[in-house]
């Protein structure tokens, strides 16, 4: 179960991942620099899992690690994919697929 601290780190996380997709859906120069947006993701994510998680004692270093390469990928595939379908069926499976990066 989450507690009132976790709920602070998901949100900002969400929040964060979310402004990214709607620039990226926005603005169409943004699209070709899908890489880019998905390591700034992917750097974020870290950093804030850094301050919330592993500075406080919570989660083992290693752990951590592996934790922020699998994020890592999984954002560049799937910052890949939302420029690949940008409209259509696929588009909006993915936008709601959103949800699980953010809670990885």
């Amino acid at each position: 179960m989450l507690s009132f601290f976790d709920v602070y780190y998901v949100a900002i996380k969400a929040f964060f991942f979310y402004g990214l997709l709607t620039a990226i859906v926005k603005f169409e120069n943004l699209q070709k620099s899908w890489l880019l947006i998905a390591l700034i993701y992917a750097g974020g994510a870290a950093f804030l899992s850094w301050v919330w998680l592993v500075a406080a004692g919570r989660v083992p270093f290693p752990e951590w690690q592996r934790w922020a390469l699998m994020n890592a990928g999984i954002s560049l595939v799937y910052f890949r994919l939302i420029t690949w379908f940008d409209e259509g069926v696929l588009f909006w499976t993915l936008l709601l697929l959103g949800m699980a990066v953010v809670w990885f």
